[in-house]
């Protein structure tokens, strides 16, 4: 009896098959007559599973760019670089803005005293020198950009390098930036490289 249920239990499953691949043209032979349903069945359930399982073999590798910027010695050397002229610059600014204070309150403070001719000329001098630090902080700015400029550029051939030398010791086919991974197929595998570019970067940087 328990036989029976069986078979007739796997019979179910066959014909459920059947009736899902119904829009298929080729017709299902039936089994002949005196063998078991089984290995028909197990058959169909292997093909569909094999179906279901993602294809993987391409492998890409990701970067962080936050952990290389923040933890690379390259990196970290850039960021110093940026702030100690940022600072220096700073400091020659703040020294000029206070220097212009102190005329100006100056020139108001005498300014009820001096003649029209008096006023006009220093008035003129003070303008003058406004227009001077001004188109010294721009200056300023520039020299600041410049050095970010090479600095970045000088961190991206950096991150370009060990980013390749890693893609090839593991084999991915494509190594991109974290942030851009906005979708990965399943069939696809992504990897983390970010320690590897960093070790990388490190090690290119101390034989410098």
């Amino acid at each position: 009896m328990k036989l029976r249920n069986s078979m007739m239990f796997t019979l179910l499953l066959v014909l459920m098959s059947v009736v899902a691949h119904a829009a298929d043209p080729a017709p299902t032979a039936a089994p002949p007559k005196g063998l078991s349903l089984l290995p028909a069945a197990a058959a169909e359930v292997k093909k569909e599973a094999a179906a279901a399982k993602p294809q993987s073999g391409f492998r890409i590798g990701y970067v962080d760019m936050g952990r290389v910027s923040q933890e690379s010695n390259v990196g970290k050397q850039a960021q110093a670089s940026v702030k100690e002229r940022k600072d220096k610059l700073q400091t020659r600014i703040d020294a000029r803005r206070k220097q212009l204070d102190k005329q100006r309150a100056a020139i108001e403070e005498k300014l009820p005293t001096m003649t029209p001719k008096v006023r006009e000329a220093k008035l003129k001098e003070f303008q003058k020198k406004v227009a001077d630090f001004q188109a010294f902080g721009q200056q300023a700015d520039k020299e600041l950009q410049q050095l970010q400029d090479d600095l970045a550029a000088g961190f991206a051939t950096s991150v370009e390098k060990a980013a390749t030398d890693q893609g090839v010791a593991s084999g991915v086919g494509l190594v991109v930036i974290r942030k851009e991974l906005l979708y990965v197929d399943s069939r696809v595998e992504a990897v983390d490289v970010t320690d590897d570019v960093i070790r990388r970067m490190n090690e290119a940087a101390a034989k410098k």
